[in-house]
C-alpha cells in the first residue's frame, strides 16, 4: 500500500479535510476573541464592551462539518468523488484567503463586530467544505482501490488526518501570538490549492482513462463492478 502513490495523495488530501474542520474548530473560540476581543479606540487597545462570547459559537465546526460528511459521500455518489473534491477544495481556497483579508481589516476596526457576521458566515463555508471533502475523499478511496486494500488505506489516511488535527491549531496558536493569523489563512490556502492540483492530476484527470478500472494491492488497473467517478 505504501509503495503506491495514490495512499500518499490520498492521505495528503484527507489531512487537508479532516484537519482543517477538526483543527480550524479547535481555535475557532480563539481566532473570535483575538479578532473581536478587543478594540483599537482612541489609538489603544482596549476590551471591546460589544465582543462575542466565543465560547458560545465553539460548537459549530466540529458540528457542522461531521453532519457534512455523509453528504459529501452523497454528493461523491452522483457526481463522483474527485469531481465533488476539487469543486469544494478550490472554494475553501477562494474563503481562507477571503478569511485572512477579512482578519487583516477586522483587527484595525474600532468597532471590529461590524464584521462579526461575515467571519461566521465565511467560517461555516470552511466547515461545510472541509467536512464534504471528508466524504468525497472517503468515497475516492473506495473506488481507487480494491475491497482488500481500501480499508487499510482509509485507516492510515484517517489516522494521519489525526495528527494533522493536532498541527493546525497550533499553527493559529503561533500566529496568534504573532498577532498574524491572516498569514495562516493564506497559507492554508496555499496548501488547498497545492490539494486541487493533485486531486486533478492523478485522479480527476485520469478517471476516464482508466475506464472504471480501480487499483488492486500492487497498484495495477483492476476491472470495477461501478462506473469509473473517481
Amino acid at each position: 500500500m505504501f509503495h503506491n502513490k495514490h495512499t500518499w495523495i490520498m492521505t495528503f488530501i484527507y489531512i487537508m479535510s479532516f484537519s482543517c474542520f477538526i483543527g480550524y474548530a479547535a481555535v475557532f473560540p480563539k481566532l473570535i476573541e483575538f479578532a473581536y476581543g478587543k478594540s483599537p479606540e482612541w489609538g489603544c487597545i482596549i476590551v471591546n464592551p460589544d465582543a462575542p462570547n466565543p465560547f458560545s459559537y465553539a460548537w459549530i465546526g466540529a458540528g457542522v462539518g461531521s453532519l457534512l460528511r455523509p453528504v459529501g459521500g452523497m454528493a461523491a455518489d452522483a457526481w463522483g468523488g474527485a469531481n465533488c473534491t476539487m469543486v469544494l477544495t478550490l472554494w475553501l481556497a477562494a474563503i481562507s484567503m477571503w478569511l485572512g483579508s477579512l482578519l487583516k481589516r477586522t483587527v484595525t476596526l474600532d468597532h471590529p463586530e461590524d464584521t462579526f457576521a461575515l467571519f461566521v458566515f465565511l467560517s461555516l463555508n470552511v466547515f461545510i467544505s472541509a467536512g464534504g471533502i471528508n466524504g468525497t475523499s472517503f468515497r475516492t478511496i473506495g473506488v481507487l482501490y480494491d475491497t482488500k486494500l481500501a480499508g487499510p488505506v482509509l485507516g492510515w489516511t484517517s489516522a494521519m488526518g489525526s495528527y494533522g488535527a493536532y498541527i493546525f491549531p497550533e499553527l493559529f496558536d503561533i500566529a496568534i501570538e504573532s498577532n498574524s493569523p491572516a498569514k495562516t489563512f493564506y497559507g492554508l490556502a496555499c496548501y488547498y490549492l497545492i490539494c486541487a492540483g493533485l486531486n486533478w492530476w492523478t485522479t480527476s484527470r485520469t478517471s476516464r482513462c482508466l475506464g472504471g478500472r480501480g487499483l488492486s494491492q500492487g497498484g495495477e488497473s483492476m476491472p470495477q463492478w461501478r462506473s469509473c467517478r473517481y
